[in-house]
């Protein structure tokens, strides 16, 4: 087979009957100029493009690190402490008294710096509704003094002994470890005993006879007699009923305040219920409840 077929160009006969090169440049000596076609997309301008709101991913970022250094402040505060132990420090007595502080309360180390404003409102309500008590026996004995009940005068002092510590307890103590460590349980806690407190609040503003309290019938009652003692009396019982006012109007305000952070927050009653059981089981007092009751049965069963 020869190969002189192979020296033909296949492609003389196209450009010999075409004529011209379709790459060459024209007779002017310029480049040809390629126009866009009529439905090419508009040409990018800065106006145009799409602009990204990073307003959000800011705010994120400015949470993020107020949180760290949050927990920075608060981990520098804990190592300042000589060997790092919380020790009681609340309420403060002398070292001569033979009991010791039962609690310890520390709201620069313990509540996030957002969170300290209502917590420490909600302890200066505490404070306040506990002198409002210790000054309405002051009013029930001037109250009996006059001729009024003595057992409004009696259970002033229980209503003293008993409703400062418990509100703390209850109610007080409920909130800051509810801001402390964002416990749902707590929360929960907090605004069954809280709305509590301000039906009772209410009840005392009012002054009913012979329930304990220095309020508004009381009061009236008192002033209607006419006499100048009564008038004295009288007013002083009226501006302890308003002085118990306050303490509910508080209250209302106050729940209304935490619950709506409470919303804002990540706490939910599923959270709370497992907050619950987690503390139940891992409470040392009910383990050994547990474990002494099933070796009773064990040995009952055995013996």
């Amino acid at each position: 087979m020869s190969g002189a077929g192979f020296d033909s160009n296949p492609f003389a006969n196209q450009q010999q009957s075409q004529g011209e090169n379709p790459f060459a440049r024209p007779a002017g000596g310029e480049a040809a100029v390629t126009k866009p076609p009529a439905n090419a997309p508009p040409a990018y301008t800065e106006s145009a493009a799409r602009k990204i709101d990073t307003t959000d991913l800011q705010r994120r970022q400015e949470e993020l690190e107020r949180k760290e250094a949050e927990l920075s402040r608060r981990e520098a505060e804990l190592g300042r402490q000589p060997l790092n132990i919380r020790q009681n420090n609340w309420p403060s007595l002398p070292s001569v008294c033979p009991c010791g502080p039962c609690f310890y309360q520390d709201f620069s180390v313990d509540i996030p710096s957002e969170f300290q404003r209502i917590v420490k409102a909600v302890y200066y309500l505490w404070m306040f509704y506990s002198c409002v008590l210790f000054l309405n026996i002051l009013g029930a004995l001037a109250y009996w003094i006059s001729g009024g009940s003595a057992t409004t005068f009696g259970l002033s002092i229980l209503f003293f002994v008993l409703f400062a510590p418990a509100a703390f307890v209850c109610w007080y103590r409920p909130a800051y470890k509810a801001f402390r460590s964002d416990s749902s349980f707590n929360f929960f806690f907090f605004f069954f005993t809280f709305f509590f407190q301000f039906i009772v609040s209410v009840i005392q503003a009012l002054g009913f006879k012979n329930f304990g309290t220095c309020g508004l019938f009381n009061g009236l009652e008192m002033i209607g007699q006419g006499t100048g003692e009564g008038y004295a009396v009288g007013g002083i019982m009226l501006i302890l009923g308003l002085l118990f006012t306050v303490c509910a109007v508080v209250d209302f305000a106050g729940l209304v305040r935490v619950h709506r952070i409470y919303r804002t927050s990540g706490a939910s009653w599923a959270k709370a219920q497992e907050e619950f059981t987690a503390g139940v089981v891992t409470n040392q007092g009910v383990q050994q409840g547990v474990a002494s009751a099933a070796k009773s049965a064990f040995t009952g069963g055995r013996f």
